[in-house]
């Protein structure tokens, strides 16, 4: 029952008492004045239940937020772990493929004018279906570029005559091919050493 609603029935019972009579008017006025501070009190009472029965829910909800945030982030680094304990056990083997990666490379470039082009491409196609799960992605798709742009070079080159347009695709497929080791190279590219490790580096070698 709202402060309003009570001063309405207060006024409602103070109207059937006697007119004209001063015991009226006082009880009236009593009952007016009971009827506010009962209703402020009431009122009170209710907003501050309102306001508790809020604060307890928005605790609940930011306790419920809190843990799912602090879950996603366990599974995260739950995640890095494995991927990180992925990479480091087989470390040795992917610089491994990555060196053989650029081997074979170089003996695409140099055997493409030659009559071996051919199966030097084969023999780099056989690897990375061995191989390329060993490599970094942009070193896995530049090898594989590499080589076969190699064999469309290779077969544009066998016809003998050339259009502007065999001619883009000759220069095309070259790029292509030139970049692939500048990105096997920075795939495993260890990085330089900062002007303290140097500084050690330098100060070891001394000392012995």
């Amino acid at each position: 029952m709202d402060n309003q609603t009570i001063i309405q029935l207060a006024s409602e019972i103070a109207g059937r008492l006697p007119a004209f009579s001063w015991s009226t008017l006082v009880i009236q006025a009593a009952l007016m004045l009971t009827a506010g501070l009962a209703g402020g009190i009431l009122g009170g009472y209710l907003s501050e239940k309102g306001k508790n029965l809020a604060t307890r829910q928005d605790i609940g909800q930011l306790t419920r937020l809190v843990e799912d945030i602090k879950n996603e982030h366990i599974r995260e680094i739950e995640m890095l772990k494995s991927t990180h304990q992925l990479r480091v056990a087989a470390i040795d083997r992917r610089l491994q493929a990555h060196q053989e990666a650029f081997a074979l490379w170089r003996d695409l470039m140099q055997s493409l004018e030659t009559e071996n082009a051919v199966k030097t491409v084969v023999k780099c196609d056989r690897w990375w279906s061995d191989n390329c799960l060993y490599l970094e992605a942009a070193a896995r798709e530049a090898f594989s570029n590499a080589y076969w742009s190699a064999q469309i070079y290779g077969q544009v080159k066998r016809r003998g005559s050339f259009s502007d347009r065999d001619s883009r695709v000759l220069t095309d497929r070259l790029q292509i091919m030139a970049e692939a080791g500048n990105t096997i190279i920075k795939a495993v590219e260890l990085p330089g050493l900062s002007e303290a490790e140097r500084q050690r580096a330098t100060e070891s070698v001394a000392s012995v």
